[in-house]
């Protein structure tokens, strides 16, 4: 029987938690690695947005591959945003993680965005990517500070909301 709100109803597979910690860390890890990936989907997403006119014009290099290999890994990493995006709506569901790990992964999400960007800026063989790819650098460490910040913030606010009362008493 599927009951409406449980975890078959919005398919994903009934999941077996050793314990609870350990699930909540293993959905903390996948979530991570999702995050990480999305510097990489940006950077693929963001390819027919530039073009490929050949000029000359770069600020880098970017390394030689396959056109088969930067799809792939661009693929990938776009399903792996994906599953952890819905891994993460299940999670909260399930009541495995809280909402309050959204504000951890949403800031970092953000700065590995821009990461990505300023990659296929940097490396983009249009006019004008050198000084467009070098404006975007000089930002990295401004946009990295707040979103860290934020992340750390919203980490605080995790750990507030599953920190055990102990017996206190609310302030008055």
């Amino acid at each position: 029987m599927v009951v409406a709100g449980s975890a078959r109803d919005h398919g994903v597979m009934a999941r077996t938690w050793v314990c609870g910690r350990l699930g909540r860390l293993v959905d903390v890890l996948v979530l991570a690695a999702s995050t990480a990936a999305v510097a990489p989907a940006t950077w693929w997403i963001s390819k027919p947005i530039l073009g490929r006119s050949g000029g000359s014009d770069r600020m880098f290099v970017p390394p030689g591959c396959l056109e088969v290999a930067e799809h792939a890994v661009g693929a990938a990493a776009i399903m792996l945003v994906a599953m952890g995006v819905r891994l993460f709506e299940a999670s909260v569901r399930a009541g495995v993680l809280r909402r309050e790990w959204l504000q951890v992964f949403a800031p970092l999400g953000a700065a590995f965005a821009y990461l990505g960007a300023t990659y296929r800026v940097a490396t983009a063989p249009v006019s004008g990517a050198n000084i467009g790819g070098a404006l975007m650098v000089v930002g990295i460490g401004p946009v990295a500070i707040v979103c860290v910040l934020v992340a750390g913030i919203g980490l605080l606010e995790v750990w507030r909301a599953t920190a055990p009362d102990h017996g206190r008493r609310p302030a008055a």
